[in-house]
């Protein structure tokens, strides 16, 4: 049986004024339905996304 997990998720745009769209979909515990909604708090665990968001952090700054 094939089981597919719908990832909570976050697509947040930012400018230096602060947020100009922010949009959040699904659950905070992933396969359970009950589970309350996901919101603009909401913490999520990054893992090794941190590897990413160096290396857009490190092109950006060579950009300027």
């Amino acid at each position: 049986m094939l089981s597919i997990a719908f990832w909570p998720m976050q697509s947040p745009v930012t400018t230096v004024d602060g947020p100009i769209y922010m949009h959040q979909a699904g659950t905070k515990l992933v396969d359970d339905p009950q589970s309350a909604a996901i919101n603009e708090d909401t913490v999520f665990w990054l893992c090794s996304q941190t590897k990413l968001i160096t290396t857009i952090a490190a092109l950006q700054k060579g950009v300027e």
